[in-house]
């Protein structure tokens, strides 16, 4: 989640032959990533209201004193990442599931990217618990876990 989602994409980039697939929550991409060494199937779940990891990118809220000044890209530029290194052809599909929708992009059998875009979801794990006092409260619409496990369920990885 969050910042281990980032490190997510990087680890994706990086070893993705070690794995089946990537998914984060409430992560993003800035823009300087390396290229994926190879293809990855990859899912991300986002909240439309993310003040910390802002959907529409630019500067994350709350990381004044830890941030370099790079602005996050939108959310959807992760997908776009993935994509790209999957050779999946043109814009997102996006398919509104009423409290959330979904953007697919046409992948290659085996090179699926999904982002799911939760309208109300903040800074939280969907489906989960408040992680502390003043945290956004959890998106009950989709259950990150129960998603993700899903995906990788039905993702197996390849040769």
């Amino acid at each position: 989640m969050s910042n281990g989602g980032m490190m997510t994409h990087r680890l994706g980039a990086e070893l993705g032959h070690r794995f089946a697939a990537v998914a984060t929550v409430v992560g993003t991409v800035f823009g300087d990533e390396p290229r994926p060494r190879r293809p990855l199937q990859a899912l991300m779940l986002n909240g439309m209201n993310d003040a910390s990891v802002p959907f529409a990118g630019g500067p994350p809220g709350g990381f004044a004193a830890a941030w370099d000044g790079t602005p996050a890209r939108p959310a959807l530029d992760q997908g776009k990442y993935w994509a790209e290194a999957n050779g999946c052809g043109g814009e997102p599909e996006p398919r509104d599931r009423g409290a959330f929708r979904t953007f697919s992009w046409r992948c290659p059998e085996g090179r699926e990217v999904e982002l799911v875009a939760l309208e109300q979801g903040g800074h939280a794990w969907p489906g989960g618990a408040r992680g502390r006092r003043r945290a956004d409260e959890p998106e009950k619409v989709v259950a990150a876990t129960d998603r993700i496990w899903e995906f990788f369920r039905t993702h197996p990885k390849g040769e």
